[in-house]
């Protein structure tokens, strides 16, 4: 599959993109084929380099926000099935209330990667369905 890394170089133009094994979901987590990303600021800050925190690895997938539909589900997945709408959340630890202390850890195109590419693994607990009346996510390509 194909994604974009944000790299050592600061500027947006400095992502990569790069080749990768397509990923296949473990014990609790989806398979999305992303149809859609959102580029935000905080995107922006984290290729500047001017962000607060530094990224993982030059290696972390970029984009912190994307949607798609799930095409695979592991083992003990009860939420949700292959073909549902989805989009990933930011913090893939923060569900509600104040923000845990290691949020930065849990975060997509921080510590783990983003959403810029063809194919992402979330656990099921890190992903909210797109409604019904949004029906427009299915026809972006």
């Amino acid at each position: 599959m194909r994604a974009f890394v944000i790299g050592e170089q600061s500027g947006l133009d400095t992502w990569r993109l790069v080749e990768r094994p397509d990923p296949r979901p473990a014990h609790g987590q989806v398979l999305i084929k992303i149809h859609a990303v959102s580029l935000n600021f905080r995107d922006v800050l984290l290729a500047s380099k001017s962000y607060g925190f530094p990224v993982s690895s030059p290696d972390v997938i970029a984009a912190s926000d994307g949607a798609g539909e799930i095409v695979a589900v592991g083992d003990g997945v009860s939420r949700w099935k292959v073909g549902d709408r989805v989009a990933g959340i930011f913090v893939q630890s923060w569900f509600g209330g104040r923000q845990p202390d290691d949020a930065f850890q849990h975060m997509l195109s921080g510590a783990r990667d983003g959403m810029l590419a063809e194919l992402v693994v979330l656990d099921q607990e890190g992903i909210v369905a797109i409604p019904e009346h949004m029906e427009g996510v299915n026809n972006i390509v």
